[in-house]
C-alpha cells in the first residue's frame, strides 16, 4: 500500500488526537510467539500501511478482525507480537499504529520496542556534534546469504555480522555493540573479519557477549564499506538443545567521533536459529495455509502442532501440503486430537489431492526422515483430484498416517482414498466415513497399498468404480498386509470388487470382516464378499484367513470371487448371522486369532454405538 508522507502525516496527527486504544476483551495469557519483524502486523514479511490498517481494524472491531476474528485476514497471535512495537503499553494499541507510520515517514529506523537508543536524542550528544547523525543497520548472515541457519543439537556455526553506518561525510571513530542470545545458544567466538572497517584495532569480551571497534590512531577515523561484514561470531548450540526456534540479536550499540556518541538510528535483522525441524502452531485457516505455503517451496521437514479445531468452510484457496512428490512432506503433523472441518479441494486435473498431497521420506546425509501424519480429522467439505486423490493424503510414500479420520466426500480417477489415495507406507487406526469414487484402484481406507502396512482401520462410506474397488482397499499387492479391519458400507463395481479387497496379489488379508452389501451388474467378474480376486504368483503368496462376514446382509457372491496361483489363498472364512457378529459372544464366534501372543484389538459394540464414539453400524469395533 504506497501513501504520501502528507497523506501519512494526518493519518498520525488523527491518531496521536484519537489516543491510546487497547485491545478490548483479548487474553494475553496465550504464550506470546518470538517476533519475526517488527511491524509486521499481517504477517507478510513487510512493513507498510497495511499494517497500521490491520491494527486499527482489529481494536475498532476484535470480533471480525481481533485474533480468531470471523474475517479471513484478521489479525492473529503472531501478527499482534510483530505488532507491538511501542513500549509504553503490554499489547497492541493505537500508539503502535502512530509508531509504525513514524517509521514509514522515515523519521525512525527501527520499529524494536527493546532499542532505547533507537530513536534520535540530541540530550545525549555534546554541541559539537549536534547536528551529526548516523544511521547503523546490522544484518546476521550464514555462507548463503540467509539470516536463517538449520544447526543440529552438538552442532557450532559461524556467522557473519554485517554493519552499515551512514555518517554522511562524518567518519566514525568507535563502534561498541552487544549481542543478545535465546537462553540455551551460545556465542563461542566473536573475531574480526577485517572487511567493513580499514585500519581498526578491535576487542570483544565473549562473556559479555560484546565487541568493540576502535581507530588506530586519532588520525584515521574508521569508515564502514558498505555490503561488508564487521565480524564474525562462532554460534553454538549445545548437545541436547531441544528442537525449536533460537534467535541472535544485538541488545545495545554506541558509535563515537572524537569520544563523542553521536545521534543514531538501528536497525537489524535477527539471526533465526532453526535446531532439528521448527514446528509451527496453528490455530487458523491463514496459519494452515502459510504451513502448506512454506512447506511447498521447500521447507518439506517443518513440523506442526493443530492447536485447535479449524474452520476451512468457505476457503477456495487450498493447496494440499506437499503438492508434489518432489515436495513430499518429512516432517511431523500433529492435529493433537483436533479436527479441520469444510476444506475444499476442486481440481479434476490435480495429481497429489487432500489435505497433505503427499507424505513421504527425505534423506541428507546419510539421515533419512519420515513424514508423520497423525491425530487429526477431516469434517465435511470434499476433495476432488485426477490421480492420488486422498483425505488425509493423496499418496503416502514410506510415511506413516495414524489416528486420522475422513468424513468428506472424495472422488478422483485413480488411486483414491478416503485416508490416503496410494499408501506406500504404514496407515493404522484410521477410518473413513464419506463416500468414495473414482475410476480404479479406490478402497474405503486406501485406493491402492503397495508393499505396506493398514492396521486397524475400518470403513462405513459407500465406495463405487469401475475395477479394483474394496470396502477397505481397492487393490492390496506386493507384499502388503491388511489386517484388523472391517468395512459397513455399500460396495458398487463389477470387476475386482470386495467387501474388504478388491484385489489381493502376493499380499495378505487377515482378521477382517465386512457386513457392507455389494452392488453389481448382471456381468461381474471377479467379485467376492471379502475378496474379489486373490492371486499369489511367481513363488510368492495370497493369504486370506480369519474373517467373516455377515451371512444375513450380504449374499449373492462367494467368499473368495476367484482365486489363482501357487501361494496360500484362502482359509477360516466364516459367515454369521447378524446376531452372531453382533451379540456378547461376538468375539468368540468371528475365530480372529493372534500370534506370538500379540492382543486382540476388537470390541464388542453396544447399543450401535462404537465404544470410542464414532458412528458405525452394529457389529465389533475397534
Amino acid at each position: 500500500m504506497k501513501m504520501t508522507k502528507k497523506v501519512l502525516s494526518i493519518l498520525l496527527s488523527l491518531m496521536l488526537v484519537l489516543g491510546t486504544v487497547a485491545v478490548g476483551g483479548m487474553s494475553v495469557s496465550a504464550e506470546v510467539p518470538a517476533v519475526t519483524i517488527w511491524g509486521d502486523a499481517n504477517c507478510d514479511n513487510q512493513v507498510d500501511m497495511a499494517d497500521v490498517v490491520l491494527i486499527m481494524q482489529s481494536l475498532a472491531n476484535p470480533n471480525r478482525y481481533g485474533r480468531g476474528g470471523t474475517d479471513y485476514s484478521h489479525i492473529t497471535l503472531q501478527g499482534e507480537a510483530n505488532a507491538d512495537v511501542d513500549n509504553s503499553t503490554i499489547g497492541i494499541t493505537t500508539q503502535d499504529a502512530v509508531r509504525i507510520q513514524i517509521f514509514l515517514l522515515g523519521k525512525i529506523s527501527s520499529l524494536n520496542p527493546n532499542r532505547g537508543t533507537g530513536v534520535s536524542s540530541s540530550a545525549t550528544v555534546s554541541d559539537k556534534n549536534a547536528d551529526i547523525n548516523a544511521d547503523v543497520s546490522f544484518s546476521f548472515t550464514d555462507e548463503n546469504g540467509s539470516n536463517k541457519v538449520n544447526l543440529a543439537s552438538g552442532e557450532n556455526g559461524t556467522i557473519e555480522v554485517d554493519v552499515n553506518i551512514d555518517a554522511g561525510s562524518n567518519p566514525i571513530s568507535a563502534l561498541d555493540v552487544q549481542f543478545t542470545v535465546t537462553n540455551g545458544i551460545k556465542i563461542s567466538e566473536i573475531y574480526d573479519s577485517a572487511e567493513a572497517f580499514r585500519r581498526v584495532t578491535v576487542s570483544y569480551n565473549t562473556g559479555e557477549l560484546r565487541a568493540n571497534y576502535t581507530t588506530l590512531d586519532g588520525d584515521s577515523p574508521m569508515t564502514a564499506e558498505s555490503g561488508k561484514s564487521a565480524f564474525m561470531i562462532d554460534v553454538e548450540v549445545p548437545s541436547g538443545t531441544p528442537d525449536g526456534v533460537y534467535y541472535v540479536d544485538f541488545s545495545s550499540c554506541k558509535i563515537f567521533k572524537d569520544n563523542t556518541s553521536f545521534n543514531y538510528t538501528v536497525s537489524a535483522d535477527p539471526l533465526k536459529i532453526v535446531v532439528g525441524n521448527e514446528t509451527m502452531e496453528l490455530s487458523t485457516y491463514s496459519d494452515l495455509r502459510d504451513f502448506a505455503d512454506r512447506v511447498n517451496s521447500g521447507e518439506t521437514g517443518l513440523n506442526a502442532k493443530l492447536m485447535n479445531d479449524i474452520d476451512a468452510t468457505g476457503y477456495n484457496d487450498w493447496k494440499p501440503i506437499g503438492n508434489d512428490y518432489d515436495h513430499r512432506y518429512n516432517g511431523t503433523f500433529d492435529g493433537l486430537g483436533n479436527k479441520i472441518t469444510g476444506l475444499t479441494f476442486n481440481d479434476l486435473s490435480a495429481e497429489y489431492a487432500g489435505l497433505f498431497g503427499c507424505v513421504g521420506t527425505k534423506t541428507e546425509g546419510g539421515v533419512t526422515t519420515k513424514g508423520t501424519v497423525k491425530n487429526v480429522g477431516l469434517e465435511g467439505g470434499s476433495i476432488t483430484g485426477n490421480i492420488y486423490v486422498g483425505g488425509v493424503a493423496g499418496r503416502n510414500f514410506h510415511g506413516t498416517i495414524t489416528n486420522c479420520y475422513n468424513t468428506a466426500d472424495i472422488s478422483g480417477k485413480t488411486y483414491v482414498g478416503g485416508v490416503a489415495g496410494y499408501n506406500e507406507g504404514t496407515v493404522t487406526n484410521c477410518y473413513n466415513t464419506g463416500d468414495i469414487s473414482g475410476n480404479e484402484r479406490v478402497g474405503g481406507v486406501a485406493g491402492d497399498d503397495f508393499n505396506s502396512i493398514i492396521a486397524g482401520c475400518y470403513n462405513t462410506g459407500y465406495v463405487s468404480g469401475r475395477m479394483y474397488i474394496g470396502g477397505v482397499v481397492g487393490i492390496n499387492r506386493n507384499s502388503s498386509s491388511v489386517t484388523d479391519c472391517y468395512n459397513t458400507g455399500y460396495i458398487s463395481s463389477n470387476n475386482r470388487a470386495g467387501g474388504v479387497a478388491g484385489t489381493n496379489s502376493n499380499s495378505s488379508v487377515i482378521n477382517c470382516y465386512t457386513t457392507g452389501n455389494i452392488i453389481s451388474g448382471d456381468k461381474t467378474e471377479k467379485v467376492g464378499i471379502i475378496v474379489g480376486y486373490s492371486e499369489g504368483i511367481n513363488g510368492n503368496k495370497a493369504t486370506v484367513k480369519n474373517c467373516c462376514y455377515d451371512s444375513d446382509r450380504v449374499n449373492g457372491f462367494s467368499e473368495i470371487g476367484e482365486e489363482r496361483g501357487e501361494g496360500d489363498t484362502s482359509s477360516n472364512i466364516t459367515g454369521l448371522t447378524t446376531a452372531q457378529i453382533t451379540g456378547a459372544n461376538a468375539l468368540n464366534n468371528i475365530g480372529f486369532t493372534y500370534e506370538d501372543g500379540a492382543t486382540s484389538p476388537w470390541q464388542i459394540k453396544a447399543n450401535g454405538a462404537d465404544v470410542s464414539g464414532k458412528s458405525a453400524s452394529q457389529g465389533l469395533c475397534l
